[in-house]
């Protein structure tokens, strides 16, 4: 069975820069123009716009092509989460030192 995805499931797939994580802003489930191309689309087998997690930028993918996920396998959201716990920290350290 095809898994069928909504506006809002984060998925990832394959790319010529490795593996990308996005979020599904659109569904596409007729013929759509997508960056001057023609690309099919049928309600049985939609294609999806996906706004990557990284780099904001619209891709455009068959459903066969992804693979719902948590958005954390890019390793992007993790990064800022430890990002943003370091900052907190060092500036507790820093301010405690004081």
């Amino acid at each position: 069975m095809k898994q069928k995805f909504k506006i809002g499931d984060i998925v990832s797939w394959n790319s010529e820069s490795g593996r990308v994580s996005g979020e599904i802003i659109k569904i596409y489930t007729g013929d759509f123009i997508f960056k001057g191309y023609t690309h099919p689309a049928r309600p049985e087998y939609p294609q999806y716009g996906i706004k990557s997690l990284k780099t904001n930028h619209i891709a455009a993918h068959k459903g066969s092509a992804l693979t719902k996920t948590d958005g954390y396998d890019s390793g992007y959201r993790k990064t800022i989460i430890l990002s943003s716990y370091l900052s907190g920290y060092l500036q507790f350290v820093l301010h405690s030192a004081c």
